[in-house]
């Protein structure tokens, strides 16, 4: 695992973005951070569950139509402007056909360790202005090729550790595995000098657990 786990550290450096950064949904698990003052032509939410608050606070922030698909629910309440799939994203239901007429679309991507396998069978990341997801079992071969895959036409742009997940040692420092990942389509000021959590718009998915301060490479450089 160490050797995979050097591999991927390089893949996660984080980059500033030009524009400000703001939280959608609520101050716990189920809210992201996002890059503020894009405009967009579709907006797609993967992995509902019971919580809609990041998708009540895209809609109310940005007027457009979207989808919204989760299989393990039947009426998550969504805003008007969305339409409900009642199906999980797989390597047969993969997005390509509801993106590949677009330029500039949003992804919530919140998936229980199938984004790896989205992420290798979705083949239009250059119509998507903005990503954001939580990746599982980060440091292994699996997600080498995917965080290659995304780096090729986006920059990593945020890292939010979901405190729910293990830590790894290496090289004498402690990495959370269960992280949520920003990523923004070219469009960035240097590297990240900023450590994670950043005070106002991180915060704990587990109050009652201790997080990690995320002050090193490649998070901060």
């Amino acid at each position: 695992m160490k050797d995979i786990m050097q591999w991927i550290l390089y893949e996660l450096i984080v980059y500033n973005p030009v524009n400000k950064k703001v939280r959608y949904g609520r101050r716990m698990d189920g809210g992201y951070v996002i890059v503020d003052g894009y405009d967009y032509d579709l907006f797609i939410s993967c992995g509902i569950g019971k919580d809609v608050s990041f998708e009540v606070d895209f809609c109310k922030n940005h007027k457009i139509n979207g989808f919204a698909f989760d299989g393990t629910v039947d009426d998550p309440g969504l805003p008007d402007d969305m339409i409900f799939i009642k199906k999980n994203i797989t390597k047969n239901n993969d997005l390509n056909d509801y993106v590949k007429n677009y330029k500039n679309v949003f992804i919530k991507m919140d998936i229980e360790r199938a984004e790896w396998e989205w992420i290798r069978n979705f083949n239009y990341f250059s119509k998507v202005k903005q990503i954001v997801f939580e990746a599982h079992h980060t440091y292994t071969s699996g997600a080498l090729d995917c965080l290659r895959k995304l780096n090729e036409t986006h920059s990593l742009v945020h890292v939010s550790q979901n405190n729910n997940g293990k830590n790894y040692e290496h090289d004498g420092k402690v990495y959370p595995s269960l992280i949520e990942l920003t990523y923004l389509r070219k469009e960035i000021d240097g590297l990240n000098k900023t450590r994670f959590p950043i005070d106002g718009i991180d915060f704990k998915n587990i109050p009652s657990k201790p997080e990690l301060i995320l002050d090193i490479w490649p998070f901060k450089s």
